[in-house]
């Protein structure tokens, strides 16, 4: 098949974008996604193709576009992006389900505090802090 790499490279946009559209991330709308994801092209295109020149590693012509610039293949450049994509899609949906507050395995709302510690254990009791108190408990300078 002559456009292998391009079917992968095309599921491989196209996901990050229908989840961005499914869960309203509107993450690939911001221009620091875009930065990032021109920034890591220009550093693919000269990695790639300074690999591609020596050989380390050799594209199947007969399974891309026939498109090099100029030693590695356009479609190589797509997955680039589509990672990038992707992660910021991923990210956004991470960030926004813990600034709600909901836990990805209960599904639910918490509320902070929700959860029961033993007394003395956590940050939403009134234990003093750490600090004057265990130094005077071990013979230091008392206030």
């Amino acid at each position: 098949m002559r456009s292998t790499f391009a079917l992968l490279v095309t599921g491989l946009i196209a996901l990050p974008v229908l989840l961005d559209v499914v869960l309203r991330t509107h993450a690939l709308r911001t221009r620091r996604v875009l930065r990032v994801a021109l920034y890591l092209v220009v550093v693919t295109l000269v990695f790639d193709n300074l690999l591609s020149a020596l050989p380390v590693y050799v594209f199947d012509r007969d399974r891309t576009l026939g498109v090099f610039l100029p030693f590695a293949p356009l479609e190589d450049l797509g997955y680039i992006v589509g990672v990038v994509l992707l992660v910021a899609v991923l990210d956004a949906a991470v960030g926004a389900r813990a600034e709600r507050g909901t836990s990805a395995r209960e599904g639910r709302i918490r509320t902070p505090g929700a959860a029961r510690r033993p007394e003395g254990t956590g940050a939403g009791d009134a234990s003093p802090p750490i600090g004057a108190a265990q130094v005077r408990d071990r013979g230091g300078p008392r206030a």
